[in-house]
């Protein structure tokens, strides 16, 4: 389901991912979308990004996500926040996340680049 409302967005992923549906993830990048698959790989077409996303939802953690920052100027909004992926109360990866989301012709925000590893 689109999401037309940017503050929505990482609950969204969350619920997307949780629910293991890497279709819905993937509709939340718009095309040719910059995605940072692990530190120092970064992909930008539609197969590596499909094995990125297929990769983090078959790992079988869950994943949860503190928005920071969500700031908007006209069409492109810049989020930031913190991530973990848990397997019950064990941290198995966490990081700190940027992103830019760009508003599409249809008024849903999809993301243009998305760096979970920034810092």
């Amino acid at each position: 389901m689109p999401v037309t409302d940017i503050n929505e967005f990482h609950a969204a992923f969350v619920a997307a991912f949780q629910a293991r549906d890497v279709e819905a993830l993937l509709a939340m990048y718009e095309d040719g979308a910059v995605f940072v698959a692990r530190p120092g790989t970064v992909v930008s077409d539609a197969g590596g990004l499909r094995q990125a996303i297929e990769g983090f939802v078959g790992s079988g953690f869950d994943l949860n996500l503190t928005t920071k920052d969500v700031l908007v100027k006209d069409d492109v909004a810049l989020l930031r926040g913190q991530w973990q992926l848990k397997s019950g109360d064990l941290v198995m990866m966490s990081g700190d996340t940027v992103e830019v989301a760009r508003r599409q012709a249809d008024g849903s925000w999809r993301y243009a680049i998305d760096n979970p590893f920034a810092a």
